[in-house]
């Protein structure tokens, strides 16, 4: 991180939370790197479920298959939230659903700014009302992302059963025009690679430059903490000269002026790279506290305890949680869930 970052990183923290807020940081980047079972400070980032609605049934999400209460999170429980979380400096509002479906999704993004936190959300891009394009520029949205997951009608409908690409393509024009005469939020464009639609990886430079926007991220799939999604998750995964792909891909967007970057595609004869359990925590809209934004989606699957029911900092310390440090630690007891994880192993350079 640049140097004039991280004095803006301490900055807000301070006018936030004043040198309590500035030590916690500071204890959490140091618990980062050392990774022991107990965590001193509370987490720099946070990524929070705004809600379990879709209007979509994408390839490759569970979400239809869960039996999860179809909620969203409100204003007053993120307020309660943010009180538990005093050196959160970045939260990434993202989940299994929406994130435009929630109806106090800009009340949340404006409460966040208010608290002097970095914050942005995904979206897939299908709703786009005056009221939410307004939004997106007044809330003060950090960041967003869309998510594009094929260059052409038929693959991308294939692989986002419920979306027309015309209408997508046109909502998104929309919004990066706008962000463009403004000069802010930064847009991104984000493809799940698969071995059906990977194909279409190196056309998507040339998509995202139509379109309007300089930054394109790619990643793989995972399996979302359940087991019968496993060979699903490998199938999609074993994709043939996959690192020649992705050096053509970023060679191509160098040429186009397009930042590009490949992540959750695991090398797995390298080292550990997954730092979730010193990082901070997946948190889904009805609160449950899990591992990681991979595979803790259901947190019937996993979870740590409830933010609503019992403090974070006992959650984020809790003997579970220091057990969860313990096994990630020791490549012999990795944790069950962590297995086929794309996250689990550095990212495979390219």
């Amino acid at each position: 991180m640049p140097i004039s970052s991280r004095l803006a990183l301490v900055g807000r923290l301070y006018r936030r939370a004043g040198v309590r807020g500035v030590l916690g940081a500071a204890r959490a980047a140091w618990d980062y790197y050392r990774e022991p079972d107990v965590v001193t400070g509370s987490p720099l980032f946070l990524q929070v479920e705004p809600t379990i609605l879709c209007n979509l049934e994408c390839a490759f999400c569970i979400n239809p298959f869960l039996p999860r209460t179809r909620t969203s999170l409100t204003l007053a429980k993120f307020q309660q939230l943010l009180d538990q979380a005093p050196s959160v400096a970045k939260i990434s509002l993202v989940g299994i659903g929406e994130s435009t479906m929630n109806k106090e999704l800009w009340a949340i993004v404006r409460h966040a700014k208010s608290r002097g936190i970095e914050i942005g959300t995904t979206s897939n891009g299908t709703i786009l009302t005056d009221r939410i394009f307004n939004e997106i520029f007044d809330s003060g949205l950090d960041f967003l992302n869309f998510s594009l997951d094929g260059a052409t009608k038929g693959t991308y409908e294939k692989m986002r059963p419920g979306a027309v690409f015309e209408d997508v393509l046109a909502n998104i024009e929309r919004v990066v025009t706008e962000a463009r005469r403004r000069g802010r939020p930064p847009i991104a464009i984000w493809f799940l690679s698969t071995s059906q639609n990977i194909g279409e990886l190196p056309m998507m430079v040339d998509l995202v430059k139509e379109l309007g926007v300089t930054r394109l991220c790619t990643q793989g799939v995972h399996y979302w903490g359940h087991e019968d999604w496993h060979g699903r998750a490998r199938e999609a995964n074993s994709i043939p000269e996959l690192r020649q792909t992705l050096r053509e891909v970023a060679a191509r967007a160098r040429a186009n002026g397009i930042a590009f970057q490949a992540l959750n595609f695991p090398d797995v004869t390298a080292e550990r790279g997954c730092k979730w359990p010193w990082k901070g925590s997946y948190i889904t809209a009805d609160g449950f506290v899990t591992p990681c934004c991979e595979n803790g989606s259901d947190p019937d699957k996993i979870n740590f305890g409830n933010v609503f029911q019992t403090p974070y900092a006992e959650i984020w310390n809790s003997p579970a949680y220091q057990q969860f440090r313990r096994d990630l630690r020791d490549p012999a007891s990795r944790p069950p869930i962590c297995v086929d994880c794309p996250s689990y192993h550095r990212t495979l350079t390219i």
